[in-house]
């Protein structure tokens, strides 16, 4: 929705980037995380997660190390 992140300016609304998504992102993420075959990535199902507060962070096109979902240990003392 935002290609520039210094940016407000949304390129596509966020009906038209689920509605893309469905098509683009969804087939490379069932390849790359196998297992959840049973949802269906409906442009509508990408709006609801879109605005679900638990993935407030999945909004911000900056990710980090304390991203609820990061995959990879903080430390090798961590033991996530």
């Amino acid at each position: 929705m935002y290609p520039d992140p210094s940016s407000e300016k949304q390129d596509i609304s966020l009906a038209e980037a689920c509605e893309k998504a469905q098509f683009t992102v969804v087939p490379l993420a069932k390849k790359m995380f196998p297992g959840a075959d049973s949802i269906t990535y409906d442009p509508e199902y990408l709006q609801r997660c879109h605005s679900a507060p638990e993935y407030a962070h999945l909004r911000s096109p900056f990710r980090s190390w304390i991203d609820d979902d990061f995959p990879y240990p903080q430390s090798f003392d961590d033991p996530r």
